[in-house]
């Protein structure tokens, strides 16, 4: 089943950051690798059309390295704390289509993730 993305809604929104990951990992795979990127937006009924041709300039592929850059920035501060506080729990606020929690949990994290339903 795939889910629906209406155009002009918060859901739309939140496929930004998470083509812009999957652009990334395309164009640059060594430095960006994010397979449930790719996952995700193949379960979305979107058509990321706009959004390709909007990234394939300098600009929009800047945007694309500043979202993946951040998520990875994001992913690699948690692990250090986790490193020195074992016993934490992350707690991913609002995090609809991050890969952050799978990649967290893969390093054997507890986290805690809120999200809106579609």
């Amino acid at each position: 089943m795939k889910y629906h993305i209406e155009k002009n809604t918060v859901q739309e929104t939140l496929v930004i950051p998470l083509f812009g990951r999957l652009v990334c990992s395309e164009r640059f795979p060594e430095l960006f690798s994010d397979p449930e990127a790719k996952r995700i937006c193949d379960s979305l009924d979107y058509d990321f059309a706009e959004k390709r041709k909007k990234m394939e300039s300098a600009a929009g592929l800047f945007g694309a390295l500043e979202v993946a850059q951040r998520q990875y920035d994001l992913r690699c501060e948690v692990e250090m704390y986790l490193k020195d506080h074992p016993k934490a729990a992350v707690v991913n606020s609002a995090a609809a289509w991050t890969t952050l929690s799978q990649r967290l949990i893969m390093a054997n994290a507890v986290v805690i993730t809120s999200t809106c339903r579609m």
